[in-house]
């Protein structure tokens, strides 16, 4: 990453927006951070996640690299893997712990900004590795370890997960009732604040310590970010988009009352298709959640790459689906909606 930074220029970091960066971490964060005295590292975060590579199921770890706040060209250099290994491979840490004590000793010279004196074992190195000298780049700090629930709970060897009474690892959220129930929305966010360092580490991890957790500038865990892509668009926003478009239903938005309900859906489709295509915006995904709450789920073409090849509607090809009963779950209250015997039109993109 640092020759490409340096000689490449494929990736482009500005001073300025370096500078930028510190001093917004610096008037709002909630650490100390050791880069906040000279404002010239380049902040780098750390991303994971197990994917699958085959047809037949079989997935990988990867671990990837990348810049904040990087400029990048092309989009392909924006994530740097630096790590992947076969799933059915790992045997858990006891596989990653050695990769990781070497990426520690790795991003412990990034941040001196320096060729490394001494080996990941201890051992002094030759001459021509250039100890001492100034790395290309210059210096860098790791400030993000991203990924979702899963991959945190895995990879940082977590206590408190969706298991456990003490479902979060980032405050003290819990299924028990009380005023620090996870439901108690009325109180938030003041029955729930961010745990510190030292409550971190103390209860929320376990007896093992993940490497990078101990690089420098490193402040658990208020660098321990969500993968956004897990978190709002394959979970909160799927459920906000779908409860609007039931909500638009029942005002009949989309067409008259007594409309059948497969014309209506096809008018939001249209519509949606017309906006993407004035803003140029691609539609691999319209109304997936949409046949959720109305279709029959069991019989929805199941993808099994998720989100690569998606399924959109296709008011060209139709498919007859019986009448049918769905409940669905607001809170501790259930209500059942009863949709008429419609046409439903599904295509793959």
């Amino acid at each position: 990453m640092t020759q490409t930074t340096k000689e490449h220029q494929k990736i482009r970091v500005t001073r300025e927006a370096v500078r930028e960066y510190w001093q917004h971490m610096q008037q709002h964060g909630q650490y100390d951070h050791p880069a906040f005295e000279k404002k010239d590292h380049i902040p780098v975060g750390v991303s994971g996640d197990d994917a699958r590579w085959n047809l037949a199921g079989d997935k990988l770890i990867v671990l990837l690299l990348n810049a904040i706040v990087q400029e990048v060209e092309p989009l392909d250099a924006c994530r740097f893997p630096w790590f992947v290994l076969r799933h059915d491979l790992c045997i858990g840490m006891v596989s990653l712990d050695p990769v990781l004590r070497v990426a520690h000793w790795s991003f412990e010279a990034m941040f001196l900004g320096a060729y490394p004196s001494l080996s990941p074992t201890g051992q002094p190195l030759p001459a021509s590795r250039r100890p001492g000298q100034p790395l290309p780049g210059g210096r860098f700090a790791l400030v993000e370890l991203r990924g979702d629930w899963k991959w945190h709970l895995e990879f940082l060897r977590l206590r408190r997960s969706h298991a456990s009474n003490r479902l979060c690892f980032l405050c003290d959220a819990a299924k028990s009732a009380g005023d620090q129930q996870y439901t108690n929305f009325e109180t938030f966010p003041e029955s729930f604040p961010l745990a510190s360092t030292s409550k971190f580490i103390n209860c929320s991890l376990g007896p093992y310590v993940n490497p990078l957790l101990l690089v420098t500038g490193v402040c658990a865990p208020h660098m321990v970010a969500y993968c956004s892509m897990h978190v709002s668009n394959l979970g909160i926003l799927q459920w906000c988009n779908a409860a609007t478009v039931v909500k638009l239903l029942s005002l009949n938005f989309f067409g008259p009352p007594g409309a059948p309900l497969a014309h209506k859906l096809a008018v939001l489709t249209t519509r949606f298709r017309k906006w993407c295509n004035l803003h140029d915006i691609p539609y691999p995904v319209a109304l997936r959640l949409v046949f959720f709450f109305f279709g029959r789920w069991d019989r929805y073409p199941q993808d099994p790459n998720k989100a690569l090849a998606p399924k959109t509607w296709n008011p060209d090809q139709k498919t007859s689906l019986p009448s049918r009963e769905l409940s669905t779950f607001s809170g501790s209250r259930s209500r059942t909606l009863r949709r008429e015997c419609c046409t439903w039109t599904l295509r793959q993109s």
